[in-house]
């Protein structure tokens, strides 16, 4: 393939950067999907394949996912705000393909999550735990 012949972009989440409770086997997902391009870039990059690769990051999209994730505790995980709508998520692809880069966050709440993981894990810890904000109890709908 000559260079620029293909791009790869592949949706993932900062929560691949970033795990949350109630959320382990999602964020476990996404921290193999970011394994998965970083290695796939750095395999392309060899063979002089000229193949593009980007992560697109999300952290919460209005989707579903939060109607329907299972718990087995009286909580169940809520959308970490704010939440973007899909169609953030559609632009952001479109963007990467016209535009390649390693990775794209969606929103500044991806990119804030991911910076301030990297400061300072037990900062983020706090933070996502304070009262209680990430769990809904059972039933009731995420705001």
């Amino acid at each position: 393939m000559g260079s620029g012949a293909w791009h790869d972009i592949g949706l993932s989440s900062a929560l691949g950067i970033r795990s949350v409770p109630l959320q382990v086997p999602y964020c476990v997902a996404k921290a193999g999907t970011m394994a998965l391009y970083e290695g796939l870039r750095l395999e392309e990059r060899r063979v002089k394949s000229g193949v593009e690769v980007t992560r697109i990051l999300p952290v919460s999209v209005n989707t579903p996912f939060y109607d329907s994730a299972p718990s087995w505790l009286s909580k169940r995980p809520a959308a970490i705000p704010p939440v973007y709508h899909p169609s953030a998520v559609a632009k952001a692809i479109v963007f990467a393909a016209e535009n390649p880069r390693r990775h794209l966050f969606v929103g500044a709440a991806a990119a804030q999550l991911a910076m301030l993981q990297w400061l300072s894990p037990a900062l983020t810890d706090r933070l996502l735990t304070v009262a209680d904000q990430i769990f809904v109890p059972t039933g009731a709908r995420p705001g």
